[in-house]
């Protein structure tokens, strides 16, 4: 399966933007996001649901961006349990997409959706397809933000059943973002990577196995701010409460996984 090529899509993002009159990072040739002084607010809405809001992704990727100096203004539009096609009709995620003139927009999809053939294909890729189309009319672009598999085989000592788990996951996100000529967030990879590493860093909350805890949103935090800003996180001061150690072993496994592939 073609690999998505961040770095190119990140540079069609900044020359479009330049081409719609949206401010873009910087005037030069090759963008140097690390500097405030070039760079234009971003705004990002967050569309999703329980796994956006729990433990608030957004206002940490917002203070993540803050910390690596880059001005951000982020929002979401998140309900409990909602599918993709859900938010297709809702009034209150229409209200949010046209209250702002946002430069990305992120799409996450109720986990139980991706690994499903019948309702990714139904119900998952036609929903995204009609608010890319939407994103894509306000000037915006798609990012698409993967989920992770549910903990209950880990803890059922089932790794190899976890792992297969999330590669569904992470084809049906990878197909629909490059049909799409989308960015992703491949916070599920993340996720595997960080438990490959160190077992003992759990990420999921413990009364469901399946919303991340805190240092799981960081960690999907880190991964979109690796993403955006094509840089690693590692050494950002903001660290949400969490110990230095586990701080910058999750930003790290955010750069290895978004930004190890990003010159292929």
């Amino acid at each position: 399966m073609k690999r998505l090529c961040i770095v190119a899509s990140l540079l069609l993002l900044l020359s479009s933007c330049a081409l719609s009159g949206v401010p873009t990072p910087t005037a030069a040739p090759e963008p140097t996001p690390t500097q405030q002084s070039d760079l234009a607010t971003l705004h990002i809405l967050f569309i999703g649901n329980s796994h956006m809001y729990t433990n608030d992704l957004p206002r940490m990727f917002a203070r993540l961006a803050e910390a690596g100096g880059h001005p951000v203004k982020a929002d979401m539009a998140a309900k409990a349990g909602y599918l993709l096609e859900e938010h297709v009709t809702d009034p209150d995620t229409s209200k949010k997409l046209d209250s702002a003139k946002w430069d990305i927009v992120v799409l996450q999809e109720n986990s139980n959706i991706p690994q499903v053939a019948s309702k990714r294909d139904e119900q998952m890729y036609p929903a995204a397809r009609t608010l890319n189309q939407r994103i894509e009319s306000i000037g915006a672009q798609t990012i698409f933000f993967m989920t992770w598999a549910s903990a209950w085989k880990i803890a059922d000592d089932r790794f190899d059943d976890f792992v297969e788990e999330q590669a569904l996951i992470t084809a049906a996100y990878q197909t629909i973002a490059q049909e799409l000529d989308a960015l992703l967030a491949p916070a599920g990879v993340a996720f595997e990577t960080s438990l490959r590493q160190r077992r003992d860093l759990f990420l999921w909350k413990d009364n469901d196995y399946l919303h991340a805890n805190h240092r799981g949103t960081y960690l999907g935090a880190c991964v979109v701010y690796a993403l955006i800003f094509r840089e690693s996180p590692e050494g950002l001061s903001y660290k949400d409460g969490l110990t230095e150690d586990t701080a910058r072993f999750l930003q790290s496994i955010a750069a290895e996984v978004v930004l190890a592939d990003s010159t292929s």
